[in-house]
């Protein structure tokens, strides 16, 4: 399963990308938010993991973005800052998760694997 990572920060995205690739997932990363929405429509893939803190665009503002385009998509927000508003806002919004940074990647990844099928899909029908 490919993972669309949006951060802006390099060593954190090349960080929680090494961990998903280690773990046998495909990763696409974006540095840019703006960007990645515009690129969803190409790579739709099944899970989003966006920062909450990103130029031009929050965390939430990607979570709609990406919601609107497909509302099956996973959007998990994740952040550095411990506001409790932060937390209870993106989910408020619609973020299948939060993750407060650093990210344990064994919850991460148990928590992405409802998203490895589409609804209605079973496991005979892949």
């Amino acid at each position: 399963m490919t993972v669309m990572l949006i951060e802006d920060d390099p060593l954190s995205l090349e960080s929680l990308s090494s961990a998903l690739t280690l773990n046998g997932f495909d990763t696409k990363g974006f540095s840019s938010p703006l960007e990645a929405v515009q690129e969803y429509d190409s790579i739709r893939t099944k899970v989003v993991i966006t920062d909450f803190h990103l130029p031009h665009i929050n965390g939430i503002g990607v979570l709609k973005e990406i919601k609107k385009k497909n509302p099956y998509a996973m959007v998990i927000v994740i952040s550095g800052d411990g506001k409790k508003e932060i937390s209870s806002g993106a989910l408020a919004a619609g973020a299948d998760a939060f993750f407060h940074k650093p990210i344990d990647i064994v919850k991460l990844i148990e928590r992405m694997a409802s998203a490895a099928y589409e609804p209605g899909e079973t496991i005979s029908s892949r």
